[in-house]
């Protein structure tokens, strides 16, 4: 009916996009900071620099994105319990957790196509996916309710982060890589499966705490253990190159 379609609705933009997106404010810290870098590197034409930044900007990015994602996704239950006292928000938070990992990186892309004068590009890619978005809703959202509006959502999404990010790869000369993205969804993965396994009897903030603290310390272990959270370590700055550098100044 329409009354439950406006209900659903209601849930997804007013309880389940705000607490999606409420860490996102620490990447708009970040992106404010990075648009007068990007932009001054762009200007003195220093290429090696320009990829430098970028490179390590996508790779904490894609650290911060992960975990963030994956953490959304194990505490989607008892949080949207403690905020909103509705189960349905909780599924919902859960489903659309995953996509929390593009968001944030198109958002961080976004930023730096900005820094590089890539406004116009953003505009252009903007209006395709609104495009998109519109066609599929009116094929979909008829036949198919919430599921095909979740659909659209995704979809519209993944294409505009990725004719974003093909933008700012073939501004920067940088080329892409598969493995740190491999690297930090198996991570997110195995800490959030040893999150969901644990038992946490009790009260919902006793579980949220519980969990969180399982989730947080075992991705932290296993990024450590593995080298990966050294993605969003300057090459210069790592404990490898560090050492490099003090055998050749001998």
């Amino acid at each position: 009916s329409q009354q439950r379609a406006m209900a659903a609705y209601g849930t997804v933009t007013g309880m389940v996009f705000p607490v999606l997106m409420l860490p996102a404010a620490f990447l708009y810290a970040l992106i404010d900071l990075l648009i007068p870098e990007l932009a001054a590197c762009r200007a003195q034409r220093r290429a090696a620099r320009l990829q430098s930044v970028t490179r390590q900007c996508l790779r904490a990015g894609l650290l911060f994105g992960s975990f963030t994602a994956g953490l959304l996704f194990v505490l989607a239950g008892p949080l949207a319990q403690i905020l909103y006292r509705s189960a349905e928000a909780g599924r919902l938070l859960r489903l659309f957790a995953p996509v929390a990992l593009v968001l944030y990186l198109d958002a961080l892309v976004d930023g730096m196509l900005k820094g590089l004068s890539e406004q116009v590009a953003n505009v252009r890619y903007n209006t395709i996916t609104s495009a998109l978005d519109v066609a599929l809703l009116f094929v979909l959202l008829p036949r198919y309710g919430l599921r095909g509006y979740v659909f659209t959502f995704i979809a519209a999404h993944l294409v505009n982060f990725a004719l974003s990010l093909r933008r700012l790869l073939r501004v920067t000369g940088l080329r892409a890589s598969a493995g740190a993205a491999v690297r930090t969804a198996l991570l997110a993965a195995g800490a959030g499966a040893a999150a969901l396994l644990t038992p946490a009897p009790g009260p919902e903030a006793a579980e949220l705490l519980l969990r969180g603290a399982v989730y947080a310390g075992t991705y932290g272990l296993a990024a450590c253990v593995s080298g990966t959270a050294e993605l969003c370590v300057p090459e210069s700055l790592r404990p490898a190159r560090r050492a490099e550098k003090a055998r050749a100044l001998r």
